[in-house]
């Protein structure tokens, strides 16, 4: 079909005439038509009725042909418009296929990525209370062998108790009542285990800092109680193990598979190597040693210690009256508060370096007066303020 309407261009005259030479007669008469009408054109100007009229009557002849040439073009877009809305529909549902793949594919990645997470932190966990065994045990090893070689050279010399595992009890343990009584006691008042885990790992990052808990220099936790902190330490991948004199702590926390020793903290410290641990915490222990205990501990700790290696000692703050006059006394087993600044104190004069205070847990806000009032604010510090104290040092390096 013509890309151009007929009659709209001279060209379809000629065309037309050369057609036309295969009937030479039929050329002429054509040819002399179309000189005389075009001589007659200037005629036909000038009535313009007339030329107008002829010229109308010319293009209307050409319109059906225009028409047939304006469907068929029609057509043909409306072909090409439906093929491209087809093509659109199929990379939409492609679009759309490859979307939801590629959703599922990073929700398996997630998943993936999660239980590797999770994988590698049971083994870093599961790797961390091993290596805590294995030191124990080597220790236990060490322990009973200079024991052997020492009753071989004095015979008469009676061995102190010890238990089945070769670990050497305290020298006045608790009786099974009494542990039983504070484990329950602890479940009581000390708060739930998971409250007591989320306040221990407060710790983390001075024991990440000081390099503690590894196979080199292990973590100890004196008086480790239900293990709270044991468990802590050893789900982020440290070396941690734990010391304790009551049966029943040490019971609940094997049956959390973690490692821990049944002996008297003073007496586990005496039979340690120097510079041998990377740490060593005590939460809530100091309030039940007397002083002197409290130093000679201090003392040891120092010694066993590796340089740079970190203490972490927490203890109820006396400094809130409620502390000092009720909660603190709730434990039968404390001995005496001891205030922050004395604490602070025996540390850094035992030799330990970089000793500092933080003040801890402070009472429920529903519990302290509205702010602004001078009266209230003094009541809020004296009676609602911090509940418990932690000291933080850390043995000269060199």
């Amino acid at each position: 079909m013509e890309t151009a309407p007929p009659g709209a261009s001279p060209a379809w005259v000629q065309r037309l005439g050369e057609r036309l030479q295969r009937w030479p007669r039929l050329h002429r008469f054509a040819h002399g038509c179309w000189r005389k009408g075009l001589a007659a054109l200037p005629a036909l100007s000038r009535r313009p009725l007339l030329f107008y009229s002829l010229r109308w009557m010319r293009w209307l002849a050409t319109l059906p042909r225009l028409a047939d040439w304006v469907g068929a073009h029609q057509a043909r877009l409306d072909e090409a418009g439906a093929a491209l809305q087809r093509q659109a529909q199929t990379q939409a549902q492609l679009h759309d296929q490859l979307r939801t793949e590629a959703e599922r594919q990073d929700a398996r990645a997630a998943q993936l990525q999660d239980a590797l997470a999770e994988g590698l932190a049971q083994a870093a966990s599961e790797r961390a209370r091993l290596e805590a065994r294995q030191v124990l045990m080597h220790e236990t090893l060490a322990a009973l062998m200079q024991e052997t070689a020492r009753l071989k050279a004095a015979p008469g010399t009676p061995r102190p108790a010890s238990g089945a595992d070769g670990e050497t009890r305290p020298a006045a343990p608790l009786s099974a009542t009494m542990a039983r009584f504070y484990q329950d006691f602890e479940d009581a008042w000390r708060g739930a285990p998971e409250t007591i885990r989320a306040r221990v790992a407060h710790y983390l990052p001075p024991v990440q800092a000081a390099r503690a808990g590894t196979t080199e220099a292990p973590f100890a936790d004196l008086g480790c109680g239900r293990g709270e902190w044991l468990a802590v330490l050893s789900e982020a991948g440290l070396v941690a193990f734990g010391v304790d004199s009551n049966s029943a702590a040490i019971e609940r926390c094997r049956a959390q598979d973690l490692s821990v020793a049944e002996a008297d903290l003073l007496d586990w410290l005496r039979r340690r190597e120097a510079a041998s641990l990377g740490g060593i915490g005590a939460l809530h222990v100091v309030e039940h040693l007397p002083f002197e205990t409290l130093v000679d501990v201090l003392d040891e700790a120092l010694r066993v210690l590796r340089p740079g290696g970190v203490l972490i000692l927490e203890t109820p703050d006396p400094a809130n009256l409620l502390v000092a006059t009720h909660s603190f006394w709730l434990d039968p087993s404390h001995l005496r508060p001891i205030p922050a600044d004395l604490l602070a104190f025996t540390v850094r004069s035992r030799g330990f370096a970089d000793v500092q205070v933080e003040r801890l847990h402070p009472a429920d806000e529903d519990l302290r007066f509205p702010p602004g009032d001078a009266v209230g604010d003094r009541f809020n510090t004296l009676l609602y303020g911090p509940q418990d104290y932690a000291v933080i040092a850390r043995k000269a390096a060199g």
